[in-house]
């Protein structure tokens, strides 16, 4: 009784002294963000109104009295604005058997997963068993002390909104054991600019990151890379670079951006070092510095769309157009490519066959009803209709594997959906389209379908206002055997999470693919390395979460009610397949 009445005695004084006593400057840290072991993405600046984020360091034995004692703290604080979680540091070679052992010891908190090291250094943890009081809104470091007292104190001081006490007593747990790649973090003769860093940013960022390109610089050279490097180690550690980025662990894809462990440990290590270059050869300096160019060589035949103004400010509403393809004979299409005018206002295209009825004047004038029109992946479409590549930013244009396209007829006419984006100025934009034809006498024997997993909007259901984790699912039955080729997964500014699962006859199901942080900004249409065979009565399941609350920072009003809608506004669940069924 004595030892509790002069604990809170303490806890008393320290509040009253907090109270009258200026918040002193807790040390910064940053910004960051991790999957964790369900493979759910966490952001610390997304919880920007909250008070807390506890972070404990996880030994690597996941010891369960501590997990206990840091469980029992969060169940007594957490809340909308004290967020508890853990941290793993290292290498997980099987994501599956941690969420088992986790589970085993009685984890039910997320334990954010850094495989590649990179927020241990940025946090500087070395010792398990810490706990980290962080400051989401100024991402400052509040408090650094183990599970007891000391980190009681502290809660009890951020609840009264008054000065946290640094902890006085050492945290117990062992100190962690560093990998090889951490010990030499900042050692500049670690990482090689030439033969390490500079083949990776070819490979993920120079088809955005190069002279022409959408992205804000070209990295042409070593000395802009050095120059961009502390905004290329913000966007790396916030997982907003690559783009589009997906969970690493599911699927293989051609397409899917992220980089693994070892070539983010690779990059963050040589700008922590202080970006280095190693010998008189830069790599980027020896690419070909070829402006946009059609990537199947000279178009067969080329569509000129009708200019398009883009105004310099407020919401850009979808532009649809519907214009003859002008054939003069029946063709079988086995590539397209929309080459934009101007990619600095362009967000996305997409485009579809239409019939001639549509065309004339008044079908390219922009209005908000044709925005609404559905694509005809939304319902049965002709298994021999032309297949178009839609545009988005930084995906290349993809050709039909062999052997395989759609029919064009010459009185076929193509719909032109356009998203534009403002950029301060008014931007005319004068885009184009590449098709690229079998040879008349070898039509190709094969068809690729377009499939898709979508909620019409009789099936929506509106997302209520200020709901941070609103979920729905659409379903693709298989009615036949196929060979999956792509997931497209189409949503809008409250999009924020979209998973697709493939659950077979047998009751046996599939991860097919899980975009953890969905970015409106990027349709990707992921590519599977391998097409993946399902046999017919598969289910293909999209689950998908938006977030419709203020910590969104793309809502446009979470005040308001979301209504099924194509404008971004608005919102839509669209999975869109490509499949080759089996006959």
């Amino acid at each position: 009784m004595m030892r509790r009445q002069k604990y809170c005695f303490v806890v008393a004084l320290c509040l009253l002294v907090g109270a009258s006593a200026p918040l002193r400057a807790a040390p910064r840290v940053g910004d960051f963000a991790l999957l964790d072991q369900h493979g759910d993405f966490y952001q610390l600046s997304y919880y920007k109104d909250a008070k807390v984020l506890a972070l404990l360091v996880l030994p690597p034995s996941e010891e369960k009295a501590l997990i206990n004692q840091y469980q029992a703290v969060a169940a007594k604080y957490q809340s909308d604005k004290f967020i508890f979680v853990a941290i793993r540091i290292g290498a997980v070679n099987d994501r599956q058997a941690l969420r088992k052992r986790l589970s085993d010891v009685g984890v039910t908190i997320p334990v954010l997963l850094d495989d590649s090291e990179s927020v241990a250094e940025l946090l500087n943890l070395t010792r398990a068993g810490e706990v980290l009081l962080l400051d989401p809104m100024l991402q400052q470091a509040l408090f650094r002390g183990p599970v007891g007292p000391a980190l009681t104190l502290a809660l009890e001081q951020r609840t009264a909104n008054v000065t946290v006490a640094p902890a006085l007593v050492e945290v117990p747990g062992p100190p962690l054991a560093m990998s090889n790649a951490r010990q030499d973090w900042r050692n500049p003769k670690a990482t090689s600019y030439s033969k390490d860093v500079a083949p990776l940013l070819v490979k993920n960022c120079l088809s955005c990151h190069r002279a022409g390109g959408v992205a804000p610089f070209a990295m042409d050279s070593w000395d802009v890379v050095r120059g961009w490097s502390p905004m290329i180690k913000e966007v790396l550690l916030t997982k907003r670079m690559p783009p589009g980025q997906i969970d690493p662990v599911i699927g293989h894809f051609k397409n899917g951006r992220a980089l693994n462990s070892k070539e983010m440990t690779t990059i963050m290590r040589w700008i922590d070092s202080g970006a280095p270059q190693d010998g008189n050869r830069d790599p980027l300096m020896e690419l070909d510095k070829r402006d946009d160019q059609w990537a199947f060589g000279k178009p067969d035949h080329i569509i000129e769309l009708p200019p398009q103004i883009v105004p310099a400010i407020g919401p850009v509403e979808f532009s649809q157009m519907v214009l003859p393809i002008g054939l003069q004979t029946v063709g079988w299409l086995r590539a397209s490519q929309f080459m934009p005018g101007d990619k600095r206002v362009l967000h996305h295209a997409e485009l579809f066959i239409a019939s001639t009825q549509s065309t004339g004047p008044e079908a390219t004038r922009q209005t908000r009803s044709t925005a609404n029109a559905l694509p005809p992946y939304y319902g049965a479409s002709d298994s021999d209709m032309a297949i178009f590549s839609p545009f988005v930013p930084g995906d290349e244009p993809v050709a039909l594997p062999d052997n395989t396209g759609g029919v064009i007829t010459k009185e076929a006419a193509l719909v032109v959906q356009l998203h534009y984006s403002a950029i301060g100025r008014e931007v005319q934009d004068k885009s184009r389209i590449g098709l690229w034809f079998y040879d008349e006498a070898s039509p190709p024997q094969d068809r690729m379908a377009i499939e898709c997993a979508c909620l019409a909007p009789a099936s929506w259901k509106s997302i209520p206002p200020r709901t941070a984790k609103f979920q729905t699912q659409a379903t693709l039955t298989l009615k036949k055997d196929a060979y999956l080729y792509s997931v497209l997964p189409r949503m809008h500014y409250r999009g924020s999470a979209i998973r697709f699962d493939a659950e077979r006859p047998s009751g046996e199901v599939e991860p097919l693919l899980n975009v953890a942080k969905y970015n409106y900004n990027w349709q990707i249409d992921y590519q599977f390395l391998t097409p993946k065979f399902l046999p017919a009565g598969t289910k293909i399941i999209a689950s998908a979460r938006y977030d419709n609350s203020s910590r969104n920072s793309f809502n446009p009003d979470p005040s308001q009610e979301v209504v099924w809608g194509r404008e971004s506004f608005n919102e839509e669940l669209a999975a869109v397949f490509q499949l080759k069924y089996l006959d």
